[in-house]
């Protein structure tokens, strides 16, 4: 399901010691890729810092097609899905509007070019900590020559769930979106009753179970299945064990008895503050 990343389209690695930028993004995720392709289209000189080139993108991603009005990006979908379906206790509702996956690959080429045409470069190298000065923010990293110290005009923390740099500010008990999925080795007209894409079943399973989570399925172009269960918000998190044992409970409720993952597992956290 999770095809490698290809190799960078001429996005140089460098040795960035020594060097001020004009901003350094930590963190070679879509949401820190797209951002140094953004700044560098600017023509601003930007260096990614990411410990893996090309790094490791096991997530699926998707959206709705009127949200992405960039010819190059929509693209980068590889299948759309026309209806995808909310199901709950009182039945099944056709969303008529056109949802996205995206094809990861493609994705991460459009952007990598992108970056490239713009000059932005990468470091291998992991972030330890960042000194925010009056004339340019230093920030430390560590690579397999040691540990050195780099310079930008500003530090941008795209790492995700659990920041490397940036401390997060707002409430004590933030909420949390957990989801367990993964492709599997089942019939997929049975996970999916008649439509291509499911977008939420929030289906009772029954045992006194309230939990406030739901399945999350799309028919994919093999005839296989990408199956996920996911919790939008909850404070304290639901598990990703917890969203495990409810997703197989689920597929045996639909009639799959052996459910197993075929490929590598998708296991999501975000925290909402």
């Amino acid at each position: 399901m999770h095809d490698a990343l290809p190799m960078p389209h001429g996005l140089a690695v460098i040795d960035p010691r020594a060097r001020t930028f004009d901003a350094v993004v930590v963190g070679a995720g879509p949401a820190g890729l797209a951002l140094t392709a953004a700044l560098a289209t600017r023509g601003l000189d930007v260096l990614l810092v990411s410990p893996q080139w090309p790094p490791p993108w096991p997530n699926n991603y998707g959206l709705w097609e009127d949200e992405l009005d960039d010819p190059e990006l929509l693209a980068a979908a590889s299948t759309s899905y026309e209806a995808p379906a909310y199901i709950d206790a009182a039945g099944h509702v056709a969303l008529r509007r056109t949802y996205l996956k995206i094809d990861n690959s493609a994705l991460f080429t459009t952007l990598a070019a992108r970056a490239s045409r713009g000059g932005a470069h990468v470091a291998a190298a992991r972030a330890l900590g960042v000194e925010h000065r009056r004339a340019a923010s230093a920030l430390r990293c560590e690579d397999d020559r040691g540990e050195f110290e780099l310079r930008a005009r500003i530090v941008v923390d795209a790492t995700g769930h659990t920041p490397r740099l940036a401390t997060r500010a707002g409430r004590d008990d933030p909420g949390f979106q957990t989801a367990w999925g993964a492709v599997v080795d089942a019939d997929a007209d049975l996970v999916l009753r008649g439509h291509d894409m499911i977008l939420m079943d929030f289906t009772p399973l029954g045992h006194g179970d309230d939990l406030a989570t739901f399945l999350y399925a799309m028919r994919l172009p093999d005839g296989r299945a990408f199956v996920e269960e996911t919790t939008l918000v909850s404070r304290p998190a639901v598990t990703i064990d917890a969203l495990e044992r409810r997703l197989t409970r689920r597929m045996t409720s639909l009639g799959v008895d052996a459910f197993s993952a075929v490929g590598p597992v998708e296991r999501l956290s975000l925290i909402h503050i």
